[in-house]
C-alpha cells in the first residue's frame, strides 16, 4: 500500500527513514495489538535510521485517563523494541505535560510537536525531535505538497535498527 511506496521511495532518494502510528490506544491489551499489527503490516523486515513512534493524541479515546493511556504507550513501545526497533512516543508539548504520565516513559525516544519559532522549553528530562512547522511559518513544499519540518536533538545513525533478524528474547 502507500506505506511501501513512501517507504521504498524514500529510501531510493537517500532520506533517514522513521515510522509514525496515529494511535488510539488507551490500555495495555490495545497497545499491544496497535504495535502487532503496524508491525506485521508495514515495519517487518525494513531498516529504519529513526525510531517508531505512537502518536497518542486521540481525543475521542486518550484523553480521559493519563495512566491507562501511558499503559498503552509503554505495551506499544515494548513490543516494538522486542522486535529489534527503537520506538518512541510523538504528541504535542500540551499532551506531553498534561496527559500522559511522563516520569514512567523517561526510556522511550520523545518527540514533540511545538509550533513555535524558538526550541520548546519543557519540564520532561530530555526530548530527541522536536517538530516546529505549522504556525512557527517554518514550512516546506516538497513536490507541491506542504510537509512538516522536524530538528533532531540525538544522532540516531549511531543505533540503525532492522528488524530482518529474529526477534530480542525478553
Amino acid at each position: 500500500g502507500r506505506f511501501e511506496k513512501f517507504y521504498s521511495e524514500a529510501k531510493k532518494l537517500g532520506f533517514k527513514i522513521g515510522a509514525y502510528w496515529y494511535s488510539c490506544a488507551n490500555s495495555t491489551s490495545t497497545g499491544k495489538a496497535e504495535a502487532e499489527f503496524f508491525f506485521q503490516n508495514c515495519l517487518k523486515g525494513k531498516k529504519f535510521d529513526f525510531p517508531c513512534y505512537i502518536d497518542v493524541e486521540n481525543p475521542q479515546w486518550q484523553s480521559n485517563d493519563k495512566k491507562a493511556v501511558t499503559d498503552a504507550i509503554i505495551a506499544f513501545c515494548d513490543y516494538i523494541e522486542k522486535q529489534g526497533l527503537m520506538s518512541g512516543i510523538y504528541c504535542s508539548e500540551f499532551w506531553f505535560n498534561k496527559m500522559v504520565e511522563l516520569n514512567r516513559l523517561t526510556r522511550y525516544s520523545k518527540w514533540v510537536a511545538s509550533w513555535q519559532k524558538s526550541k520548546p522549553n519543557m519540564d520532561i528530562s530530555h526530548f530527541d525531535l522536536w517538530q516546529c512547522s505549522g504556525e512557527s511559518g517554518n514550512v516546506v513544499k516538497i513536490g507541491g505538497m506542504v510537509v512538516d519540518t522536524n530538528v533532531s536533538y540525538r544522532d540516531f545513525t549511531k543505533e540503525t535498527t532492522t528488524n530482518d533478524s529474529k526477534p530480542k528474547e525478553t
